[in-house]
């Protein structure tokens, strides 16, 4: 019956479920696991440097290195394919990022000694923990995070020291040489401005000089007025004459159209 259809197909999804569900959790407790492991090393390496105030700088670098590469690769491998498909860990996802390199950060700011590295660690694993929890889409695989992390231990422990100061200046030199573009080219406008300003002027300094050569001219023309005004003269003569024509011809077809509507 379709009752018995539905209600099977209700028991194979709800089996599908557990399963899903088994595997994601047998995930999670790997991650787990391995995070509890890379904290025992760090623990052991942290015993390993000796009391308080005896840390030399190069100690604390190589724990920084290890705390940073565990964050990495925690990140990397284990966070970023369980967030990959679920929209609202997506968001969690980008908050992740952005604690775990503000406490990179932090870490390294500070003045540390076993202890405060000690703490640091816990701390660091505290959160890691909290973010697995949030975990619950699909499975992992950890087989190789071990060898992921030390290989990024490696890359972290070969690289410049100075590398993030240099990065920094060199933003702030491109920055520098970006405002200093900036102002050349404000400063060529100018220029630019200032040019067709002064090319304006002298084409006005040059239309003055023609305007008194040709009013120059028209003053030696003067000696031929007389001949100039009796032409006007006989022109505005003739415009009046047709003028007055035009103005009797009106006059008359009037007087006409009239006496047509009196006999009528």
């Amino acid at each position: 019956s379709v009752m018995g259809r539905n209600k099977e197909k209700k028991e194979e999804r709800k089996a599908e479920k557990n399963q899903r569900n088994r595997h994601v959790f047998d995930s999670i407790r790997d991650a787990r696991d391995w995070v509890q492991q890379g904290s025992n090393e760090l623990q052991a390496r942290l015993a390993a440097l000796g009391p308080p105030g005896t840390l030399t700088e190069g100690a604390v670098r190589g724990v920084t290195c290890h705390l940073r590469a565990a964050m990495h690769v925690i990140f990397n491998s284990i966070l970023d394919p369980l967030y990959s498909n679920n929209d609202e860990l997506k968001i969690e996802k980008v908050r992740t990022m952005i604690r775990l390199q503000a406490m990179a950060k932090e870490f390294e700011k500070k003045d540390h000694t076993a202890e405060s590295i000690e703490d640091e660690v816990k701390v660091a694993n505290r959160e890691l923990m909290e973010m697995l929890q949030v975990c619950c889409v699909p499975s992992v695989d950890c087989s190789n995070i071990q060898q992921e992390m030390q290989k990024r231990i490696q890359e972290i422990e070969g690289r410049d020291p100075f590398h993030e100061e240099k990065a920094e200046l060199k933003m702030k030199l491109e920055r520098l040489d970006k405002a200093f573009n900036e102002k050349m080219e404000e400063l060529k406008k100018k220029e630019m401005e200032r040019k067709a300003m002064e090319n304006e002027k002298k084409e006005g300094q040059r239309f003055h000089q023609e305007l008194l050569r040709t009013n120059h001219e028209y003053r030696n023309m003067i000696d031929y007025r007389p001949h100039v005004d009796k032409h006007e003269a006989l022109v505005r003569a003739k415009y009046e004459k047709k003028k007055m024509e035009r103005k009797e011809a009106k006059e008359k077809e009037k007087k006409k159209k009239k006496k047509a509507s009196n006999i009528i």
